[in-house]
């Protein structure tokens, strides 16, 4: 096949792709490499029909008997089963210790088809809002893999919070008060794609969590840039648990320079200039966490690496005019095995020089 050729996916045809031009061959078989929208892999030859130009429409395909197959159905259907996105489909039905009454999996519903993601549970008194609130909360663990709960009641409320989550939906909970709660749970700080430019969270946050896939390497550069800067944060926590105890009688009026002025003398030489200010690694210490919630055999696990791998060239080509036809180029030539090696090999150091006297 020739690079650029349109083909899609036998047994899914509304998988399309571009051909790269590179094959592999594997007991006799042919494998095409195929660039789709959402990262590239190698597929069968067998497995790839080419698109022809001139039938688009569907109606000619209707025409021609261009029909997907039964089991095609089944295998789209059960993929939207497991991906967890049927809103009239109860997973968790039958998985608790309760008493079917169908009002207590109204909220259920209500949730699943509320566009904000939430819901108000105000039923009278003896109802069960505990355990219309648990099948909610175990929905999302069917759905989701979700595995973090908190609930926060009065405290006469928290042993029989703790006893029915235990009996009655096989969780063990622990009782917390308010300083471990605050501990645990500083903040967490939503913003929509606004927030992926021009603005600065790195000096209150060191973790990020992509509620969804960018579609290209700059949108995330962007997002993960919000956190990962000069002094943010992770490096700070860091710098105050190896240094604050330095301090010890200092009249500095702001220790925050001074331990950085000490971290700066005893790393230079190594760094020039990079530690602390920009990265202080130190053993079971911060550092900047990256959060994608996948689902399992999901088209975002290979869209992940994908985008990681896209990261890297991106990064190569930062400064260039054009960047999205070099990264294109690139990622068509380049094997995932060889990106990083090649792009140590094309880093340019930009410390300042050393300069050595003559003796």
């Amino acid at each position: 096949m020739n690079p650029g050729t349109r083909v899609r996916l036998i047994s899914d045809p509304g998988r399309v792709g571009t051909t790269t031009g590179k094959l592999r061959k594997r007991d006799g078989r042919v494998f095409w490499k195929i660039t789709f929208s959402d990262g590239s892999q190698y597929i069968s030859e067998k497995q790839l029909e080419i698109i022809q130009a001139d039938i688009e429409d569907g109606l000619e395909l209707l025409n021609l008997g261009k029909f997907g197959r039964a089991r095609d159905l089944r295998g789209a259907i059960t993929h939207i089963r497991l991906s967890g996105r049927l809103a009239d489909l109860i997973y968790s039905m039958e998985t608790t210790n309760t008493d079917f009454y169908p009002y207590q999996f109204k909220p259920v519903l209500n949730f699943l088809e509320s566009p904000s993601g939430g819901i108000l549970i105000a039923d009278e008194v003896g109802l069960g809002k505990t355990i219309e609130a648990g099948l909610i909360w175990t929905e999302l663990r069917s759905r989701y893999d979700t595995r973090r709960l908190m609930v926060l009641c009065p405290a006469m409320l928290r042993e029989k919070w703790k006893l029915e989550l235990q009996h009655r939906f096989g969780i063990k909970a622990r009782i917390v008060d308010t300083g471990e709660t605050l501990q645990a749970f500083r903040f967490v700080l939503v913003s929509t794609s606004v927030g992926q430019e021009g603005l600065d969270f790195h000096p209150y946050c060191h973790a990020i969590a992509h509620w969804n896939l960018p579609s290209n390497p700059v949108d995330m550069e962007q997002r993960e840039g919000r956190i990962h800067r000069y002094k943010g944060h992770a490096v700070r926590k860091n710098i105050s648990k190896i240094y604050a105890n330095r301090l010890n009688g200092s009249h500095h009026p702001d220790p925050w320079a001074e331990m950085f002025e000490i971290a700066r003398k005893e790393h230079w030489e190594s760094s020039r200039g990079l530690i602390p200010f920009w990265s202080f690694p130190i053993e079971d210490g911060a550092c900047i966490e990256r959060h994608v919630p996948t689902l399992p055999l999901s088209r975002d696990v290979e869209k992940l690496q994908a985008l990681k791998k896209s990261l890297v060239i991106y990064r190569m080509v930062f400064g260039q005019t054009r960047q999205e036809d070099m990264i294109e180029y690139l990622l068509s030539k380049i094997a995932d095995a060889d990106v990083r090696d090649i792009s140590k090999q094309l880093q340019i150091y930009l410390g300042p020089p050393i300069y050595i006297p003559q003796l």
